[in-house]
């Protein structure tokens, strides 16, 4: 060696969900249900503007991170409410490359 040092790149993690991908980590019918609750609960609807206004999700941004996680408080019904390991499928998982948004 000659005091050189060479680096070498290191691979990071894609946390760039497209929408649909995004969408199907969640239960279909908890989604169908806080879609349909939206209409009247303004955090909810919130939360569904952002994602009809995003170009895609990305899962390790705080501002995804804690509406996912509000969605297993006690206060929401059963048929929004999601479990731990549901919470987690939807943000820990790794992203696949069929959900990868490439833009």
């Amino acid at each position: 060696m000659d005091g050189i040092i060479t680096l070498q790149p290191v691979a990071v993690a894609n946390t760039r969900l497209t929408r649909l991908a995004f969408k199907k980590r969640f239960p279909a019918s908890k989604w169908k249900a806080a879609r349909a609750a939206s209409a009247t609960n303004i955090d909810l609807a919130d939360f569904f503007e952002d994602f009809d206004l995003a170009t895609y999700i990305d899962i390790a941004r705080q501002d995804v991170i804690d509406p996912v996680n509000a969605l297993m408080l006690a206060a929401w019904p059963v048929e929004i409410r999601l479990t731990q390991e549901e919470s987690d499928a939807v943000l820990l998982e790794p992203v696949q490359p069929i959900e990868e948004f490439h833009g």
